[in-house]
């Protein structure tokens, strides 16, 4: 497997009718909860351009290497958003999911061009975290500093941090740490996804199954390189008691020639394991993870 530019695959016809059908599928699902796409922002930009090449005759003209990127981006998007209405809408329903949603919606339709702040892209990473945790079966709420779940065992808060490049890692997570410290026990959150693939370049690979492997490296990587670090940086942050990493990508096989998204999650403890806490993010981890393949049924 290997991450390429999206040029790469110029000469590869995506399954336009896949990626209509599913962003049509997105669209039904904004509109029964009565939110409409922003006529400037990003996702009715990928509308168009899925638009424009919705017949045969146009993809078999499609030249502009841009624009297969934008339908490859879109493909990103989409899948993202659905698992986070599917989640949020579900009973118990999450208080004002619908007002954030909207949010998000802007930012530009690319992510490399947000060179300083991607508040949508931003705020779409804090509500995949709460999906994330409501699909195990936990009610959240989108509360200070980000997310509050509440869990049987603790309720406890998530600080989500979207790190664009490695100098921002230690100011972010010590703004994070910070944040925990004034509300409630937490786990720091962090989306290294524009650090392990700055250029959004597609995840190659002749199985798709095979593509979250690298992303689980990847995110493991970090962990075992920089967990000493972070204790450090949040040591007088005694309410912090985890760390999770989160990383993700487009990915292509180019045996089926179908796309669609890895996403790889790593986790960690940062309180001593005398800690009770730190049995708690043991299971919890177990928890997420039988969230996640129960939802994949």
């Amino acid at each position: 497997m290997i991450l390429k530019p999206v040029d790469y695959l110029s000469d590869y016809l995506v399954l336009y009718e896949q990626v209509i059908a599913r962003f049509n599928e997105f669209e039904n699902i904004l509109l029964s909860n009565g939110i409409r796409l922003n006529p400037s922002g990003r996702f009715m930009s990928y509308k168009r351009k899925l638009i424009q090449y919705s017949t045969e005759d146009a993809r078999k003209k499609h030249k502009d290497i841009r624009d297969v990127r934008l339908i490859y981006q879109a493909v990103y998007e989409i899948e993202q958003i659905i698992t986070i209405t599917t989640a949020l809408r579900r009973h118990p329903e999450t208080y004002e999911w619908k007002k954030h949603l909207q949010r998000l919606l802007l930012d530009s339709d690319f992510p490399e061009k947000d060179k300083k702040e991607s508040p949508g892209r931003n705020l779409q990473f804090e509500l995949f975290t709460a999906a994330l945790f409501k699909q195990a079966g936990f009610p959240v709420q989108l509360a200070e500093p980000d997310v509050v779940v509440s869990h049987p065992n603790m309720d406890f808060c998530l600080a989500a941090k979207r790190i664009k490049s490695l100098s921002k890692i230690r100011p972010r997570i010590s703004e994070a740490g910070k944040q925990i410290e004034t509300v409630m026990d937490g786990i720091i959150c962090l989306d290294l996804t524009p650090i392990y693939n700055p250029s959004n370049s597609i995840l190659l690979t002749t199985n798709l199954d095979e593509a979250p492997v690298e992303l689980q490296e990847f995110a493991n990587g970090f962990i075992q390189q920089n967990s000493q670090n972070i204790r450090e940086i949040i040591k007088r942050h005694e309410r912090v008691f985890g760390l999770m990493v989160f990383v993700s990508a487009v990915c292509f096989s180019l045996v089926t020639r179908q796309s669609g998204v890895a996403m790889r999650m790593s986790a960690t403890n940062l309180c001593s394991i005398a800690d009770r806490r730190s049995e708690f993010m043991q299971a919890l981890i177990a928890e997420l993870a039988e969230g996640k393949n129960r939802n994949q049924l």
